[in-house]
């Protein structure tokens, strides 16, 4: 089947979570053939995630990704080779093209409180993580979004404030690693607000108790 590539109009939520996927695990760049390629990588274990990428980009784009599986790194990537989607997501969003240097959000996610719902959601879903902490006999969640780059934890730490989502920055010790953390009864908050489509993190959640929250209000 052909499918031809649409180019979107306007931002909508399906596209700022696509460009939070980005932000965490996607990259631009011209590759040896000459070509314009856009990728998505994710661990081999999460295959129904990518196919959930997969069909976003559809929606965005109108077109779908190739899949490939890398067993040796354990890993999937989603790959187009498109100069019309490359320049799109370059000029038009401002995502980074070759390595992410200086990362940001993009200002047509900060204009509305909707798009920065869904940007954190496709942000956390690639580059956070739910944890546990011990805390003596006493033991509770931890969400975090891990990122090297200071000013892009900044404006992810403004973010979950606007939703009214208590959260704190911490530096890694010997390392520019930041790691923006949201704990105990917030956690409930975050997945309350802003949500999970990779099922690691829902996964987590069960087997932490929390059957109760809907990790995928709002979708």
């Amino acid at each position: 089947m052909t499918y031809k590539i649409v180019l979107p109009y306007k931002m909508s939520t399906k596209l700022a979570e696509l460009i939070g996927i980005h932000v965490g695990d996607g990259s631009l760049y011209k590759d040896k053939k000459g070509d314009y390629t856009i990728t998505f990588t994710g661990n081999l274990n999460e295959r129904d995630y990518m196919d959930y990428v997969n069909n976003l980009f559809f929606s965005c784009f109108g077109v779908k990704m190739k899949m490939k599986v890398y067993s040796k790194t354990n890993s999937i990537q989603l790959r187009i080779r498109s100069k019309n989607i490359f320049y799109f997501l370059r000029d038009n969003l401002a995502l980074c093209e070759g390595p992410k240097n200086k990362l940001l959000i993009p200002n047509c996610i900060k204009s509305k409180k909707c798009y920065s719902k869904y940007f954190l959601r496709g942000l956390f879903d690639t580059d956070g993580c739910v944890t546990v902490q011990n805390m003596g006999k006493y033991k509770y969640p931890i969400v975090k979004i891990t990122t090297k780059h200071n000013s892009l934890a900044q404006e992810i730490l403004e973010c979950f404030r606007e939703f009214n989502i208590p959260c704190y920055l911490t530096k890694k010790n010997l390392s520019a690693i930041y790691d923006v953390s949201i704990r105990n009864k917030n956690v409930d908050l975050f997945f309350k607000k802003i949500g999970s489509k990779n099922y690691k993190n829902i996964r987590k959640l069960e087997g932490w108790g929390r059957r109760d929250l809907n990790p995928h209000l709002g979708s």
